[in-house]
Parts: structure tokens; C-alpha cells; sequence
């Protein structure tokens, strides 16, 4: 989702849920229409934005073939990432804040991405089959 955030608003962190969620969940759906596998990364945190993308993709979160995984990145990993990016450090980290209290999906699956590159890190969630 950085990506299309990047494109519309100018920066990964500036975004309305509500919209940009609807949005990447109907770009979803035209890759899958068009044959092709859909990954929608965001590190979603309150359970409605996780099933968003999901439900406007035409999908339920329950669905054998969506599957849910957490990217699971230490905080100091997450700031030496990010440390030549504008993304603020302090809003990182009140972002890490509240992944404390995030929604689990059942039958998440966590990719540990803390020894990999950022790039990198989105190659076995891509190639990880569905139930």
C-alpha cells in the first residue's frame, strides 16, 4: 500500500482509511480478476481496516484462499530501515505503539523480516500458498 499512498498522497504515512483501503482493495481485485495473485501489505492494527481490503476485493477474511500475515520487525530494525527515509521516527514509533494492541486474524501467519531487506521481505509472503 506505501506504494499507492506514495502515488496519491506523496508520502506512505498521509491517508484516509476509509478511501485508500477501498481503493487498493478494488486494485486487488482487478489483479485476481485478471489472473494474477494479489498481496495488499499494510500493517493493518484495528480488525475493520484488515477485512476493508478484503471485503472490497470480493472476498471474506474467512476465505480459503486470503490469508492473513504480520511482518514482524523489531522496532530498531524498523528505525535503521528507515533511517535515510522523511518517514518521521517519532510517528514510526507511535505506530509501533499501537501494534500492541493490534487485531490478530485467525490463522495469522508471522513472517520474521528483521534479517532480510525491505524488498526482500514481501518474497515468501508472496510465494506462501493459501489453505
Amino acid at each position: 500500500m506505501d506504494t499507492y499512498k506514495r502515488q496519491k498522497c506523496g508520502v506512505p504515512w498521509l491517508l484516509n482509511p476509509d478511501f485508500e483501503f477501498l481503493a487498493v482493495g478494488e486494485l486487488a481485485k482487478a489483479e485476481l480478476h485478471s489472473g494474477r495473485p494479489a498481496v495488499v501489505e499494510e500493517s493493518f492494527v484495528e480488525k475493520s481496516y484488515v477485512s476493508m481490503p478484503v471485503r472490497w476485493a470480493g472476498f471474506d477474511q474467512g476465505a480459503p484462499n486470503v490469508a492473513g500475515v504480520w511482518p514482524e520487525l523489531m522496532i530498531e530494525e524498523a528505525l535503521q530501515r528507515r533511517r535515510d527515509s522523511m518517514f518521521p521516527r517519532e510517528r514510526l514509533r507511535a505506530e509501533y505503539a499501537r501494534y500492541l494492541h493490534r487485531y490478530i486474524v485467525p490463522n495469522e501467519w508471522v513472517a520474521c523480516t528483521g534479517d532480510v531487506t525491505q524488498d526482500q521481505s514481501i518474497e515468501p509472503i508472496r510465494a506462501r500458498p493459501t489453505k
